[in-house]
């Protein structure tokens, strides 16, 4: 940055901070004098990922000045920055202000097939300028697979028991469950184990079909980009743990949730399919 325009800068930047937070033109029309100087609108974004291939973020670089002609938006990526270039692409054809403008979007697009699962990854911008409003010289990307569902509805689900107090008789069944949604891509089923605790012998030798014990066999999980994970559920003995991967289909719109408990071992396979 120039020596000699540090203090008018700095008296810039007091205005920028000011501002409201919607980012318009007009916030940037406000400001008089001759100092082109850069910044970040926002210090920060989310690019939730999904796996369509068009998941992207436009990030607003704004400069003090308009110009009769476009201006070229020079960036870098900071050595800071966790995501690696296989998890993301900057669309270069963004990366200008127009003509007769204070603001240009540049667009970063995330590739789902390089994320990890469950693992954010931050891609630190820096601002390669000669003024920069200071404060305002770095953008993080924060990087994560996401994919909308829609899960909620009946289903015919079936459960295999590998282990219960009863085998090997109620080796299996088969009943109607209604999947309800609970939040954002979170879901609760009323019976994880497939009836055994509902209906099946656990309810009538050992009290868990009443009403009080609703609490110990709803199990809440979360569903991402066909994952199903879930923590803190329990039923009356102890945790109830995933027993190996469990999925959802998008196509065919089926979940399968392999579960075990760790009070006495209950452990079975229930396969979910739309009613």
């Amino acid at each position: 940055m120039k020596r000699n325009n540090i203090f008018k800068i700095a008296l810039l930047a007091l205005s920028f901070f000011a501002l409201s937070c919607d980012n318009s033109d007009d916030n940037l029309k406000s400001y008089s004098g001759d100092i082109e100087a850069y910044l970040f609108n926002l210090p920060a974004s989310n690019l939730p990922v999904g796996n369509t291939g068009d998941s992207f973020v436009d990030v607003e670089v704004g400069v003090t000045t308009k110009s009769a002609v476009d201006r070229a938006i020079t960036l870098s990526v900071d050595p800071a920055s966790t995501a690696t270039v296989d998890q993301y692409t900057i669309d270069a054809t963004t990366l200008v202000i127009p003509a007769n403008e204070y603001v240009g979007k540049v667009r970063i697009y995330g590739n789902y097939a390089n994320l990890v699962d469950n693992v954010t990854a931050t891609l630190v911008l820096n601002l390669d300028a000669e003024d920069i409003i200071p404060g305002k010289e770095s953008h993080t990307v924060s990087l994560f697979r996401f994919c909308p569902t829609d899960l909620a509805g009946s289903y015919s689900v079936t459960t295999t028991y590998s282990y219960h107090d009863f085998l090997p008789s109620y080796a299996s069944n088969t009943l109607t469950v209604n999947v309800s949604e609970t939040g954002t891509n979170t879901y609760k089923v009323d019976d994880f184990s497939g009836g055994l605790y509902s209906t099946g012998p656990y309810a009538t030798n050992y009290g868990t079909g009443s009403a009080g014990q609703a609490g110990n066999r709803d199990l809440v999980f979360a569903v991402n980009c066909g994952n199903i994970s879930w923590s803190g559920q329990t039923d009356p003995w102890g945790q109830i743990l995933a027993d190996g991967a469990c999925t959802y289909d998008s196509v065919t719109g089926v979940i399968t949730i392999r579960w075990t408990c760790t009070g006495y071992g209950e452990t079975g396979v229930s396969v979910y399919t739309p009613n």
